[in-house]
């Protein structure tokens, strides 16, 4: 059989590729010295990665005041010497000590106060073991007769005890 003019027989590729994940790893290589080459190829007397914008100057000084700047100063007279020319002593400020005013403007609670404040909060939580014992309950029937059970309510936050 004679062999065919123009056409070429199809070939599979040969395997000797390159695999991929070293085509991974040279791109993660580049990549890292990229990143760290780069705020030394565009760094400009800057103290950062990529300021843009204007920059301080340290060297910097204040311009300058003229006496032609300093008008008001000018037009106003001058206050009139003393006799003593001494300067009035300015009265002593009052220092305030924090720590021993407030001792005494602590209001205090009686016993019958601390007394009542106590039965009530006792009433409170007594109340709130109520409530949660009738919605535990309450929760317990609906999961015995099927229905969805309703979500739990979320506990009252409990008061800091000073004791």
């Amino acid at each position: 059989m004679a062999a065919r003019r123009g056409k070429s027989q199809a070939r599979r590729n040969s395997g000797n590729g390159t695999p991929g994940w070293v085509w991974l790893v040279a791109g993660a290589a580049i990549a890292a010295v990229v990143f760290l080459a780069a705020p030394n190829l565009f760094k400009k007397e800057g103290d950062g990665f990529l300021r843009v914008g204007p920059q301080p100057n340290p060297d910097a000084q204040p311009a300058p005041v003229a006496d032609a700047d300093i008008d008001a100063g000018a037009d106003l007279p001058r206050p009139a010497a003393r006799d003593g020319a001494q300067p009035a002593e300015k009265p002593a400020a009052t220092q305030y000590d924090f720590y021993t005013l407030l001792p005494g403007k602590e209001v205090q609670m009686s016993d019958a106060e601390l007394a009542a404040s106590a039965r009530a909060e006792e009433q409170r939580r007594a109340q709130a073991a109520r409530t949660a014992e009738a919605s535990e309950a309450q929760r317990a029937q609906a999961a015995l007769e099927g229905r969805p059970v309703p979500a739990a309510a979320a506990p009252l936050p409990a008061p800091i005890s000073e004791a």
